[in-house]
Order: structure tokens, then sequence, then C-alpha cells
């Protein structure tokens, strides 16, 4: 029986794949190399004898750059930011709408206030507290015709139709709460000079 004996380089693999590494042909400066390394060495070292204990210009003049331009990111980010928030042009108009009606609401509740002190000084000839009243009287005072009037000032609320979204909607809501700020404003002043 023979034996078999295999064979380290099988046919197929190209010979600079199974062959050692030999050495290139071209003769090696090693002086030229020690050279170039000592100068390179040299230069380093006097680059840090010039700078050592002073201050690193460009690496400040970087830092600067950056933290200039992180700045302008910043105000950037928060304007991007603040136009996001604000919305399309039709949620600034309701926005501006819901403003417009809360300001009403308060004005009429203010005046309410105003116009009920002076029914019950006139009543009673004093402040009283409305609230130390028999709910009849509270009754009574808030069926006055000067409060009654206030009603009619009120933003539009008798349909959930009038609090669409849609840009008809807002718009006759921001309309209408114009026209009875104008009118309050008028029937306020028309109501003082009549009771002074």
């Amino acid at each position: 029986m023979s034996t078999l004996k295999l064979s380290t380089n099988p046919i197929g693999l190209s010979d600079h794949l199974v062959r050692p590494n030999q050495p290139s042909n071209e003769p090696l400066d090693l002086d030229a190399e020690i050279t170039t390394q000592i100068e390179a060495l040299a230069g380093v070292l006097d680059v840090f004898e010039r700078t050592n204990g002073q201050p690193n210009a460009e690496l400040i003049s970087a830092t600067t750059a950056v933290n200039d331009l992180q700045v302008k990111l910043n105000e950037a980010t928060h304007k991007l930011e603040q136009i996001k928030a604000s919305g399309t042009p039709l949620d600034r108009l309701k926005r501006a709408t819901v403003l417009a009606e809360t300001a009403l609401t308060k004005l009429i509740e203010r005046y309410t206030k105003v116009v009920t002190a002076e029914l019950l000084k006139e009543r009673f000839g004093l402040e009283v507290n409305i609230m130390k009243l028999p709910s009849v009287t509270r009754q009574e005072i808030r069926l006055h015709r000067r409060i009654e009037a206030l009603r009619q000032f009120e933003p539009l609320r008798t349909s959930s139709e009038f609090h669409s979204d849609t840009e008809e909607r807002i718009q006759q809501r921001l309309n209408a709460t114009g026209e009875r700020l104008d009118a309050l404003r008028e029937y306020i002043r028309l109501d003082q000079s009549v009771e002074k």
C-alpha cells in the first residue's frame, strides 16, 4: 500500500498565494529614512519649544467658530419652534378669535359686577355683598334691564356649528366678536352717561 502525499501547492491557486513573500529587488536607503525621521522630530520639537505655554490659537479659533455656529443654530431652532407653534394662518385666526371671545366674556362679567354694585347701592343705600342677600333678591337684580341688556353682547354660542374649524365659521365668529366689542363699548358709554 502506497502512502498518499498531499501537495502543499494545490492546483488552481496562484503562485503569489502560496509562495512566501520575497524581498523586493530595490536597495534600502536606511540612512535617508533615518534622516527623514530625525528632521520630523526636530520640526515637532521646534514647534513645541515655540508654542509651549502659549495658547493654542488654532484651537481657540476653531472653538470660537463652533460656538458661533452653535449660537446661530440655537437661534434658528428657537425660531423654527416658534413658527411651528404658531401653526397655520387658520390656526392663528382661530386662536385670535378664541382670545377675543374670552376677552369679550370677561368684559361683560366685569361690567355686570359694576352694574350690580350700582343697583344694590341704589336699592339699599350702601354697598352690599350680593351673596348675603336672599336668592329672590339676587334673582331680581339679575333680571334688571341693565344686566339683562348685557347678554346681547355675548359671543356666538347658540350652535356648535359656530365652533367648527372651518374658515368661514371662524371668520363669522371673529366678525361677530369685533362688532359686539364695539357695541358693548357704546352701550357702556351710554349706560354710564344715563346713570350719572
